[in-house]
């Protein structure tokens, strides 16, 4: 915009002191506007370092499958349900099998009464 047509006026300019001058002026104004871009990029650069920063200190994500629907379970969750289901299975196995001997235990009974 400004800077732009300051520019382009001092490039027209016939007189060598005036040009001169509205180039110097123009330079400033350039500088200007380069140092106040080059501390956006300084803060930009700060805030994607402390984002970096605490990025690294936080807990990852899980991992989802996100092709299923309904409640979906994590990595840690699935391991501690493959457990508590394994021990349940083993339980039930074991209870089965005591109600089993107990069943045997009194058809033989009545057997031999």
């Amino acid at each position: 915009g400004k800077l732009a047509e300051a520019a382009k006026y001092a490039s027209v300019t016939h007189f060598k002191n005036r040009k001169r001058q509205d180039s110097i002026t123009t330079l400033e104004e350039l500088e200007d506007f380069l140092i106040k871009i080059l501390d956006d990029c300084k803060a930009y650069m700060c805030e994607q370092e402390c984002l970096w920063e605490v990025s690294r200190s936080e807990q990852s994500m899980p991992k989802l499958p996100f092709s299923k629907r309904g409640l979906v379970a994590t990595e840690e969750q699935q391991d501690d349900s493959v457990f508590d289901v394994q021990r349940y299975r083993e339980e039930r196995h074991a209870t089965l099998e005591e109600e089993r001997l107990q069943e045997e235990a009194r058809a033989h009974l009545k057997s031999q009464v």
